[in-house]
């Protein structure tokens, strides 16, 4: 299903096969919506229609590279019971422990003692890859966020981890495609 308040949206993804039971409603469909809002809303809209499910898959439109195998994989690892969401993940490149930021023009180091440890020293470190998130609707419920303190991890190449929010971004996107093409 497609939740959008956009007709032409809508419109396209009935074209497309995708179901479009209801609109979205303005409280969150604007550029400062939470996901976590977007979910429940829904939810509470087919539990309007009296339709349930044990897990939801929430996929942002803004990820091209999302594949079959992906969504596949991720749900294994939720429906083995051991986990209440799934997410996919990047590892940080170069380590997060080399870090700087600029305060008035000038470079320091957040971890200063690691400026001479080499960088494949470093414990790997990761980010929400921002592509899609599997979870079970009653932990959903029960705690109203995607991400709680008993969320696995499934880890994604670099390369499929777009999530297209910029001019530069969508460059990105199609220079990875083009080569996925070749």
């Amino acid at each position: 299903m497609v939740s959008t308040d956009d007709q032409e949206i809508a419109n396209f993804a009935k074209s497309a096969g995708a179901q479009v039971p209801f609109m979205r409603s303005k409280e969150t469909s604007h550029d400062h919506a939470v996901i976590n809002e977007v979910i429940m809303e829904v939810l509470q809209e087919y539990e309007k229609i009296g339709q349930s499910f044990e897990f939801l898959c929430c996929i942002f439109p803004a990820a091209p590279f999302i594949s079959e195998e992906m969504l596949s994989e991720s749900f294994k690892i939720l429906n083995n019971g051991e986990f209440d969401s799934v997410i996919p993940v990047v590892r940080f490149n170069p380590p997060i422990q080399r870090a700087f930021k600029v305060n008035d023009g000038k470079l320091t180091m957040f971890w200063p003692e690691n400026f001479s440890k080499r960088t494949q020293d470093l414990e790997p470190s990761y980010h929400d890859a921002g592509l899609f998130y599997w979870m079970r609707t009653k932990s959903f419920l029960e705690n109203k966020k995607c991400l709680t303190d008993n969320t696995g991890a499934i880890i994604i190449p670099e390369n499929s981890a777009i999530d297209i929010d910029t001019e530069n971004d969508w460059r990105l996107a199609e220079l990875i495609f083009k080569t996925y093409k070749d």
